[in-house]
């Protein structure tokens, strides 16, 4: 599309002058009208060819037209652009509810979520939405113990693991089990912590906050390994499952 006739400055703003001739008023006010439209319609619906009816889409962005922020950080702590004094400046300020559906394009991850006005950056809380998730799950039936000996997972493609869940449905009691998941055969676990399934409780959950940052990210082809690192002391607990879930990359 065309660039605009005239250049928005602040010439053309200071155009008409006080002291200018009043008669040249009209010739003012279309040339705004042209600036306007010619500016307009490089992103949204309206223009003069179209018909009485399409006028009700007039104002509407063109499909394609919505520009998403990019960058590789959260805009939620970061903040999000905003008017400034100088037009040619963004500043950043805090999100607030006016920010509800925002997008971001992450730069960094290639991913593209609708941001909600949150202040942390935990896709499990923070409302984002446009991400392919997918969930692994181990379960077991029986009684469980330090030496099973549960089959791999194979990850079919590149993703980054953002909640670990696991629940036995009878309790262990005398003290807790605890479990870990492993990347493949190393030692370090996908959780900075080993998830404990308190006596008589039997539920465990480790979110954002408690996943090691290297050994979250996973490749494609990569296994992923369950240890059951500890029982119950009196009954060792049964009935286990687990669940990964991972946010699938580009």
């Amino acid at each position: 599309m065309a660039a605009p006739d005239a250049k928005w400055d602040s010439a053309f703003e200071a155009v008409p002058a006080d002291t200018d001739d009043p008669e040249q008023g009209a010739d003012n006010i279309r040339d705004t009208k042209l600036a306007v439209r010619q500016r307009f319609v490089r992103e949204h619906e309206g223009s003069h060819g179209e018909s009485t009816a399409d006028k009700a889409y007039d104002g509407r962005h063109r499909a394609g037209s919505a520009r998403a922020l990019v960058v590789d950080a959260d805009p939620a702590t970061a903040g999000w652009p905003d008017d400034a004094t100088d037009e040619d400046t963004l500043l950043y300020r805090a999100l607030d509810t006016r920010d509800d559906g925002r997008l971001w394009f992450d730069s960094g991850d290639s991913w593209l979520p609708a941001l909600r006005a949150q202040t942390d950056d935990d896709p499990e809380t923070h409302g984002w939405v446009g991400y392919v998730r997918e969930v692994f799950r181990w379960s077991w039936q029986g009684v469980i113990g330090t030496t099973l000996d549960v089959p791999r997972i194979l990850v079919p493609h590149a993703c980054t693991v953002i909640k670990v869940g696991a629940v036995l449905t009878n309790a262990p009691t005398g003290s807790a089990a605890t479990l870990q998941v492993h990347k493949g055969e190393s030692a370090a676990g996908i959780c900075t912590a080993a998830l404990s399934l308190a006596a008589g409780t039997g539920l465990a959950k480790a979110s954002t906050a408690t996943l090691d940052d290297t050994n979250k990210v996973l490749a494609a082809d990569d296994t992923l390994r369950l240890e059951i690192a500890t029982v119950g002391s009196t009954t060792p607990g049964s009935d286990l499952s687990v669940f990964v879930e991972v946010i699938v990359h580009p």
